[in-house]
């Protein structure tokens, strides 16, 4: 029988079910806060200002107010893979006009954080 792992705990399984829409679990219950937590790291690491923030929140296709995300937006079709380019391409204006250059603008590319996932 295969096993499923997560952290430290394995487990036997017969099935595997992927919820990406919502059916089975509230996907702005589980997702709303991670994005958030996602995003108050990535802009207090970097040191962004509120513009820049709401900006990347808005690419990313997060909605605070409502603390859902945006049916059509990047978080909730993009490949995980495209994303931090996708935001860097949308932001690049911005970044250049608050005045980081090629060197920061790569290096935030580096230090985004990682995907969260089980293995």
């Amino acid at each position: 029988m295969p096993k499923l792992k997560a952290l430290n705990i394995s487990v036997n399984a017969d099935l595997v079910v992927f919820d990406k829409d919502g059916t089975l679990i509230d996907f702005h219950t589980l997702w709303g806060p991670r994005v958030e937590r996602a995003i108050d790291a990535t802009c207090a690491s970097l040191g962004w200002n509120q513009s820049l923030t709401n900006k990347l929140t808005t690419a990313l296709g997060y909605d605070p107010q409502t603390a859902q995300v945006v049916s059509q937006g990047p978080l909730a079709t993009a490949p995980i893979r495209s994303i931090p380019w996708d935001m860097f391409t949308q932001l690049l204006p911005d970044l250049n006009h608050q005045g980081f250059r090629l060197p920061s603008q790569r290096a935030m590319i580096e230090r985004r954080p990682r995907p969260l996932c089980v293995n």
